[in-house]
């Protein structure tokens, strides 16, 4: 395992409940975040959006197999996932960012 993968498992399980406390979820209540609308990311706080975004972040590397990025990119992917949510708050989430990170 790599060592990017070795601090980012623990990152990920950190982050996994403030995630869902972010959700509003009761407890034991699970959280998907592909029912998520743009507009609920863009009304989190800015931690919780910036977990939020982390995760799916973290979801778009495991799905391409990937265990290196370029953080200018990532946060390149970010600044316009925000700004189309802003601009398309009824759209779905993660499938907004699954089209802007590919």
């Amino acid at each position: 395992m790599s060592r990017l993968m070795r601090s980012l498992i623990p990152a990920a399980l950190i982050a996994l409940p403030l995630l869902h406390a972010s959700a509003g979820a009761a407890e034991g209540e699970v959280v998907d975040i592909a029912r998520y609308l743009c507009k609920d990311v863009m009304r989190m706080g800015d931690d919780d959006r910036a977990i939020t975004l982390g995760v799916l972040h973290g979801y778009m590397l495991g799905k391409k197999n990937a265990t290196s990025f370029v953080a200018d990119d990532l946060s390149r992917v970010s600044n316009k996932f925000i700004e189309y949510c802003l601009d398309n708050p009824n759209e779905k989430a993660m499938a907004s960012f699954e089209k802007l990170a590919k």
